[in-house]
């Protein structure tokens, strides 16, 4: 499959999953209010980053080896699920027997069972994970979608259902009952089969041991300041509303994040001395940048109306961290996406390292951020941290791919970015009917592009026939 349709099956899935996340906390945000709402999101939260042990890193490594060697794709599986298996149940156990004590840091010790709960949904998770390596390195992305977006649709019906009926306690089972089904329904699929000899397990555990520590590091920046405020002893209103900015945010991430995934396999299977896994990866990542600064551009001023219309009124008062975090939340995707192509090449290491910096920046600035300016503080120390870790990242990534993004574009596509939230400052009121100017901030920013000549009307009219990634997909498959 070239590199322009697995972006778009990637992006399917993504989709699907996206929409039944946010179908999901809109809803509960309704259902519960702002208070419990806030309760759910902690736990959820909560339970992700502890799951990115078993999502991050073997899934990455499993990609890799199948990538480039096919033949022990059957092997791979069956050593990978026998890692995971052992790491589920510890990790299962000793997150139900921590749950008390991080509730207690939390300073809500009430959530406790429910965290402890949720613990039971681990084991899943983990099936679930070796099931997206093996189809990520086999490039059946179109499977691969349909198990992430399938997987997140029973997880909306599951968590709806049962909070409809026993509020935040029916959500938590919710959590558990969707990845034990479709895990113990992806195993079949597998094929797992053990060859004596053949494959190292050694090996999986080599690459995933840094990507693992990479992914717990990233996943704790994007939630360290919902955690924080919690811990500070805000409100449970005001976490509930920080809560929903933070659901919001993260859209750009789990939509564009999915390049990251497909250029994995790609660079792989190439390497960065290969010219044309250097200009897939320059090529896509370019266009990556302007869109997701177009979609960041677009958004931000649109705050108080998309708060308004997915959760209500009672949820405007979050617009202002939520225009910062979506900032962060598009800055930290282009640094995931950096980071993949690291991982692609074999190394793993350096991101990680640089995920460590930041984590440890984080926690300095998040204190005195939250201090002074509550959840809006946290908002702007995620940005911080987040600029941060995107500017090391393009240092770092000349060495091995020379010049990611120029930094021309970097300059004008700021520029067109902030050019286009004055704009919509300017023209939104904060309703619903705000939100009809979303088309005409995107061209204003577009516009902006073609005046400053970052891009052409050719090129454009070529992107709306190719994804971002299709000019030099051809290249990159040979």
């Amino acid at each position: 499959m070239g590199v322009r349709r697995a972006f778009i099956a990637l992006t399917v899935g993504q989709l699907l999953a996206l929409v039944s996340a946010y179908g999901t906390h809109v809803t509960l945000a309704r259902l519960l209010g702002a208070s419990d709402y806030g309760d759910y999101g902690i736990i959820l939260n909560a339970l992700s980053t502890a799951s990115v042990f078993l999502t991050a890193g073997l899934p990455e490594a499993i990609a890799k080896i199948v990538a480039q060697r096919p033949e022990l794709t059957s092997a791979v599986a069956y050593q990978a699920l026998r890692l995971q298996a052992r790491l589920a149940v510890l990790l299962a156990v000793g997150y139900a027997l921590l749950s008390p004590l991080l509730a207690r840091v939390l300073k809500d010790p009430a959530i406790a069972s429910s965290m402890a709960l949720s613990a039971i949904s681990i084991p899943g998770v983990a099936i679930v994970a070796v099931a997206q390596g093996t189809l990520n390195g086999q490039r059946r992305f179109w499977a691969q979608a349909m198990l992430v977006g399938g997987g997140a649709a029973l997880r909306c019906a599951a968590v709806v259902t049962l909070t409809y009926f026993y509020r935040v306690p029916g959500a938590v089972v919710g959590l558990v009952v969707a990845p034990t089904i479709v895990g113990l329904a992806t195993l079949p699929a597998l094929r797992p089969h053990a060859e004596p000899g053949v494959f190292d397990p050694k090996e999986l555990a080599h690459f995933a041991r840094p990507v693992v520590v990479f992914t717990v590091a990233l996943a704790l920046l994007m939630n360290l300041d919902l955690f924080g405020v919690k811990a500070a002893g805000v409100s449970a209103e005001r976490i509930g509303l920080y809560a929903a900015a933070a659901t919001v945010a993260k859209m750009p991430y789990l939509v564009l994040s999915a390049l990251g995934v497909v250029l994995l396999p790609v660079l792989s299977s190439k390497g960065s001395e290969n010219d044309a896994a250097r200009s897939t990866l320059r090529t896509a990542f370019r266009g990556l940048f302007l869109g997701s600064f177009l979609i960041t551009g677009t958004l931000v001023p649109l705050s108080s109306a998309i708060l308004r219309t997915l959760y209500g009124a009672a949820y405007v008062d979050a617009a202002l961290p939520l225009a910062l975090l979506l900032m962060s939340g598009t800055i930290f995707t282009l640094f995931f996406v950096i980071s993949y192509a690291l991982y692609g090449i074999g190394d793993p290491k350096t991101p990680m390292k640089l995920t460590l910096a930041g984590l440890a920046v984080e926690l300095v600035v998040l204190g005195p951020a939250i201090h002074f300016r509550e959840v809006t503080g946290a908002a702007a120390a995620s940005v911080l941290t987040s600029s941060l870790l995107f500017a090391s990242a393009l240092v770092v990534a000349r060495g091995p791919f020379g010049s990611v993004v120029s930094f021309g574009t970097l300059l004008r596509a700021g520029l067109a970015c902030v050019l286009t939230v004055a704009l919509g400052l300017a023209l939104s009121n904060g309703t619903f009917l705000a939100l009809l100017w979303s088309p005409v901030l995107a061209v204003a920013n577009l516009t902006v592009l073609l005046v400053t000549r970052e891009t052409s009307v050719a090129e454009l009219a070529l992107l709306l026939k190719r994804s971002p990634v299709s000019a030099a997909a051809e290249s990159a498959e040979t």
